[in-house]
């Protein structure tokens, strides 16, 4: 199947299930980036509250996807280790263009202090594509919500038309609080590539990372 310029697909490998496609990421050009408008086309609050872009200037580039997620070990006032999260890369050319092929696997080992130790969280994956010169995001999308799992297993895949060079990814794990509660961001992670080999599929494990501020909060 072949996807126009702006297209992105989705699709989950639960068993039984039928893949799940988004037909068109909500663009509406402005400047080199794209609208960062939700899929329902409503602006989320909790992106300028918890979802701050990265200052790239700050982190060394050209780091290995394969070797480290560049995060809170990397960036200034970052430092706990909140869980893991599993993905896989790779880029693929087509007849119009090249691809990045983004799957979200799943997590592992939430540390994060929930309201009770046998609390199950709903949880999803938000992403974000990253133009590095720029420091603009690009592209977001997120996954589907995993319900009452603390290892929760995705299994979803991205695919994007674009180069993967000069781009990074954001990668937020959150907790849905469902309609009256605020959202919750468990951990994030940066992965640059500019540097990995994406013409086999890649399948690595990024540590997810938790601010200062969210920490002493």
């Amino acid at each position: 199947m072949v996807w126009s310029c702006l297209c992105t697909a989705r699709s989950s490998y639960r068993s039984g299930d039928a893949p799940v496609t988004a037909a068109s990421l909500d663009s509406g050009l402005s400047g080199s980036a794209y609208s960062l408008l939700d899929e329902e086309g409503e602006t989320n609050e909790v992106d300028s509250a918890i979802f701050q872009v990265p200052r790239f200037g700050k982190i060394s580039n050209g780091t290995d996807v394969m070797k480290s997620s560049l995060g809170l070990g990397d960036t200034e006032g970052k430092s706990q280790v909140m869980g893991e999260i599993k993905i896989a890369l790779k880029k693929e050319v087509k007849t119009d263009g090249e691809q990045l092929v983004l799957e979200i696997l799943q997590c592992r080992n939430i540390t994060y202090k929930f309201k009770s130790p046998d609390h199950l969280p709903d949880l999803y994956v938000k992403l974000y594509v990253v133009n590095i010169a720029t420091q603009k995001r690009i592209i977001k999308k997120k996954t589907r919500v995993c319900r009452h799992d603390r290892e929760p297993s995705f299994n979803e895949t991205f695919r994007f038309c674009m180069n993967p060079a000069g781009h990074s990814l954001q990668l937020f794990l959150v907790s849905n609080g469902g309609k009256f509660m605020k959202k919750t961001l468990i951990g994030e992670a940066y992965v640059w590539l500019d540097k990995a080999d994406l013409r086999k599929r890649v399948v690595s494990w990024h540590k997810l990372l938790a601010s200062t501020a969210q920490i002493h909060s």
